[in-house]
């Protein structure tokens, strides 16, 4: 997959903290992020949405940070995430789009973050 160039997501991340930390506990959101590659990331005991929404931001100001966070999207947005709860997958990427749609982008057919006019 062709990884999308955005200088840096700036709205977009506290939308992601806010459905990550809503539809996950604690102990979900570290086994979430183990499973996207970030092992390192491991919930702390606090309010879960700062707690992503920190995590987030720091990735996002690291080297590669865009494609870092889009990576995380991408995982939440993938269907086998929500085996049996295909609802709960529905309004998840629902969430996240709204949430790209202020930096221009959107999630596509194939839940790739993607430059919203290239979307068709």
């Amino acid at each position: 997959m062709k990884r999308i160039k955005v200088k840096k997501f700036v709205m977009t991340v506290y939308g992601i903290a806010k459905v990550l930390g809503e539809t996950r506990t604690g102990s979900e959101i570290t086994e979430f992020f183990r499973v996207a590659g970030y092992a390192n990331i491991q919930h702390d005991g606090g309010t879960k949405w700062r707690f992503v929404y920190a995590a987030l931001q720091d990735l996002n100001e690291s080297e590669s940070g865009p494609s870092h966070v889009a990576s995380i999207i991408e995982k939440l947005a993938d269907p086998k995430q929500y085996l049996g709860n295909m609802e709960q997958h529905t309004r998840v990427v629902e969430q996240l789009s709204a949430a790209l749609f202020f930096e221009g982008l959107a999630l596509n057919a194939d839940c790739e973050v993607v430059h919203a006019c290239h979307i068709g």
